[in-house]
């Protein structure tokens, strides 16, 4: 009698774990959800110390972002406007390229330095990034200095200094620098 109620427990894991794995395949949101809901049940019936049961894993926190915060300690002001063309892009990659679900801030940044738009434009060109997130609208002065074809970044300030944030606006599918 206890050996088939053993079995029939080893049957229910072995399809429990079949179907979870197949839910993976089919809808892999749920599936690192469903999976976080059973490793949290393993920890909390394994009789050890809280201090030494391992820590949850990437997946249950699918939405947790890292914001990052950085001093840059640079030279000139063409240094700045690279810099932030490079967390621009790398913030526009990190939202799937404007196709992420949720807003979320990307970047901390501090620099003595001043920048313009029409710099970041210019540092967005020569790193050759245009075609993968554009500025193609520069301020209201009407210049020609723009950056791609499409309007992703959306700068709210004539001269950025001090602490810029570089933020995913998911509701508009842009990069915010202000």
């Amino acid at each position: 009698m206890i050996f088939r109620v053993i079995a029939y427990t080893a049957i229910a894991f072995a399809a429990i774990a079949v179907l979870l794995s197949i839910t993976g395949l089919l809808a892999p949101g749920f599936a690192g959800q469903a999976m976080c809901g059973a490793y949290q049940g393993v920890l909390s019936i394994i009789p050890l110390p809280q201090e030494t049961k391992p820590p949850l894993p990437s997946f249950c926190f699918p939405n947790e972002r890292k914001l990052e915060r950085l001093r840059l300690n640079l030279a000139t002001n063409r240094e700045l406007a690279e810099k932030l063309a490079y967390y621009i892009d790398r913030c526009w990659g990190s939202a799937d390229s404007g196709k992420h679900a949720t807003s979320f801030v990307c970047y901390e940044l501090y620099s003595d330095k001043t920048t313009t738009e029409k710099d970041i434009a210019a540092a967005m060109r020569l790193q050759k990034v245009c075609d993968r997130v554009g500025n193609s609208r520069i301020d209201s002065s009407g210049d020609a200095e723009s950056c791609g074809t499409s309007n992703s970044v959306f700068i709210s300030q004539a001269s950025l200094t001090g602490t810029i944030i570089i933020r995913y606006e998911a509701g508009l599918h842009r990069i915010s620098v202000s």
